[in-house]
């Protein structure tokens, strides 16, 4: 038979030492750390000598166990910046390093995740060099670029030609709440590892190249009034976006490398992994995003 008493024997968050409820609350996801936050002062006040409340030092303590394992990559945390929206983008899949695939929309555009639109349009449309530049922030920490296809495709699907094949439509309710978009590929690193110029636009005359310019596993380039993109492997050929897929020639990784055009006398464009010839895609959208 239930003891009626027994209810009002357990111990409560509130009535746990600090140690037993840290524990507890390192069980905890970001969404909850951060309700616990706004709730009471045993959790909005900085615990006594340490500088962060309860939350926070949870929120960190997970976040070295990941760091300290290898599960997520080096990230230098802004100064308004609180570990619970670092513990966040981690649960959202965005602190692995290496080139991203198949992340949903809501992970960089949703509630809380940091991330701000810098630049967003159709791969048909000409991006220059000002595109980018100017819309993002000279003092942004970090900056994200990323290929989103508005029929639902994934880099797991069939692509033949640059096209992909095969590959059932989501329905239109799907498509228009955004549930079934995500990101088929997508890097982000440094700003001034993103935006970097690693050709130059003159004395680089196309074809064969690298780029050693490398962040979390991914190597950025850009090649001013050219290319711009990313890829996890350091060999390229920039005519003028990366497309030895076209060409007929080995390269490895193919469905790590993002590539658009930053000029005005071809197309727009051009590349997201497996996805190429996009210069005159209405479906396919380049995507720039920063974080303060």
């Amino acid at each position: 038979e239930d003891d009626p008493t027994l209810d009002d024997q357990l111990p409560t968050l509130c009535t746990l030492g600090e140690d037993a409820l840290l524990l507890v609350l390192e069980m905890c996801d970001s969404v909850t750390l951060c309700a616990l936050a706004r709730s009471t002062s045993l959790f909005t006040r900085p615990a006594p000598g340490e500088g962060l409340s309860l939350p926070e030092r949870a929120a960190w303590a997970k976040l070295r166990r990941h760091f300290a394992s290898g599960a997520a990559r080096p990230y230098e945390k802004g100064a308004a910046e609180q570990h619970r929206q670092v513990l966040s983008l981690h649960e959202r899949g965005m602190l692995r390093p290496g080139v991203l695939h198949d992340v949903p929309l809501h992970a960089v555009e949703g509630a809380g995740s940091g991330w701000e639109v810098a630049y967003q349009a159709p791969y048909q449309h000409r991006t220059s060099d000002a595109d980018l530049d100017e819309a993002v922030p000279r003092d942004a920490r970090y900056v994200l670029l990323g290929a989103l296809s508005m029929t639902g495709a994934r880099s797991t699907d069939r692509y033949e030609r640059g096209q992909a094949v095969g590959v059932p439509l989501p329905d239109r309710e799907t498509l228009e709440d955004g549930s079934a978009l995500a990101f088929s590929l997508l890097a982000w690193g440094r700003r001034d590892t993103v935006l970097k110029a690693t050709h130059g636009e003159k004395e680089f005359e196309g074809g064969a190249t690298r780029s050693d310019n490398l962040e979390a596993g991914v190597h950025f380039y850009r090649w001013p009034a050219h290319a711009i993109g990313f890829s996890s492997d350091p060999d390229l050929f920039l005519y003028y976006a990366d497309s030895a897929i076209k060409r007929g020639m080995r390269e490895a990784a193919p469905g790590d490398r993002l590539s658009w055009n930053l000029e005005t006398q071809s197309t727009g464009g051009w590349r997201a992994g497996l996805a190429y010839d996009l210069g005159d895609s209405t479906e396919w959208y380049k995507c720039c995003y920063y974080r303060m």
